[in-house]
């Protein structure tokens, strides 16, 4: 691959891994270059033993950008989980606009990130790779068991707009100038007042 001629994933949702034994949501393996990874949600319920990871790369990751997409793994399963995990560095890895959440509750080893270490949390995580400035770790509130759209008020058009992807997984128009993250665009449907007053509060805030 070459600038201007990347490979992208971009709007899929990868779900449902019912299994022991290692699982991956994104798998980059062997040499790459150039590859971008915008708009995808993936989310691992890990409720076997195994090590688990939402993505994961093999060697450097060289002029590779991740935006706009949610990385969550939850469950009672037992093993090592990672919301990312990098296996080498570099310095042209671009990520931002993302969230990772971590909510596994099995086992000892529940890390956001892997960067030269495990990286626990998003503060660590951002402090090793000096990326993810504008990124979250927070519960997307997916819908439904099988259902991983999200009404989350903490998510909601926190992306940023990227040139050429104008759509969701299903065709809906994304916002033009604040994208929501994840393969799903969504109108926020507020629940309570307490999630009004909080959407209110952020928007006076920014």
């Amino acid at each position: 691959n070459a600038l201007g001629s990347e490979t992208e994933y971009i709007n899929n949702a990868t779900y449902n891994f019912p299994t022991s034994g290692t699982v991956y949501g994104f798998y980059f393996l062997g040499t790459r270059d150039y590859v971008n990874v915008y708009h995808n949600t993936v989310h691992l319920d890990v409720q076997l033993a195994g090590t688990k990871y939402a993505f994961y790369a093999t060697t450097a990751p060289n002029n590779h950008t991740l935006k706009n997409n949610i990385f969550s793994v939850q469950g009672p399963g037992t093993g090592s989980k990672y919301c990312i995990y990098i296996s080498a560095t570099s310095t042209s890895f671009v990520s931002d606009y993302n969230d990772f959440y971590m909510g596994g509750t099995g086992g000892t080893v529940n890390n956001v990130g892997y960067w030269t270490a495990a990286r626990t949390n998003l503060a660590a995580w951002q402090t090793a790779t000096s990326q993810d400035a504008n990124s979250l770790s927070v519960n997307p509130e997916f819908l439904a068991v099988n259902d991983f759209r999200t009404n989350s008020i903490a998510l909601y058009q926190m992306g940023t707009p990227i040139p050429g992807i104008s759509t969701d997984i299903f065709g809906t128009p994304r916002n033009a100038n604040n994208p929501c993250l994840g393969a799903f665009e969504y109108t926020l449907y507020l629940r309570s007042e307490e999630h009004t007053s909080e959407l209110q509060s952020r928007i006076t805030i920014s």
